[in-house]
């Protein structure tokens, strides 16, 4: 909605008036004394801000935005039943994902550092620049009735596919750390 900006400015930590469209930060609900309630990263888009959460706190930070809404016109959506998420990571992410993105809707290159939303049938919804590992990286977010026919774009193109186990070690590796998984808001860092 149009006060999106305004009310996730007024609950998070981080600044969100600044974000341009397509860009993106680091953002967090604290409770009165600094702990940390729920860690997310925000992306604005064109028309919406978007929310990137772990699984484990979807439903808490959905709660929490809602206990906190009362008169400005925003609308929240979780996305989870809707949309199914592929990352793409490391050094050659870059080139990977603008394969991907030309093969399935002939366009020259992605946006490097920006969310891209997708303004032509097909089942990427978003391209969004986020890295899990410390590693360039990209998120795309795909309609979950065309998650198979994009897994079979990366098969086609010879991409290879990567454990998540071994993702959630470069993870930790790198010093990325996840809210419910390497902390909480009971034993902060």
């Amino acid at each position: 909605g149009k006060d999106s900006d305004t009310f996730l400015q007024r609950l998070t930590c981080n600044d969100v008036l600044k974000l341009e469209i397509g860009s993106g930060q680091q953002n967090a609900i604290l409770t009165k004394s600094s702990t940390i309630l729920s860690h997310f990263w925000t992306y604005k888009t064109e028309d919406s801000i978007l929310l990137l959460v772990s699984e484990h706190q979807s439903t808490h930070l959905l709660n929490r935005l809602e206990e906190f809404h009362f008169t400005e016109s925003v609308k929240f959506q979780q996305l989870d039943q809707d949309v199914g998420l592929i990352a793409v990571q490391g050094k050659d992410a870059w080139l990977q994902t603008t394969q991907v993105v030309q093969w399935l809707f002939h366009q020259d290159e992605i946006l490097g550092d920006k969310v891209q939303e997708n303004q032509h049938s097909g089942p990427v919804s978003w391209v969004i620049s986020h890295s899990f590992t410390g590693d360039p990286g990209y998120l795309l977010a795909v309609a979950k009735d065309q998650f198979t026919s994009l897994v079979a774009c990366f098969e086609e193109l010879s991409i290879p596919e990567v454990l998540w186990e071994d993702m959630e070690i470069a993870r930790v590796e790198s010093g990325y750390l996840e809210m419910e998984k390497d902390f909480d808001s009971k034993t902060m860092l």
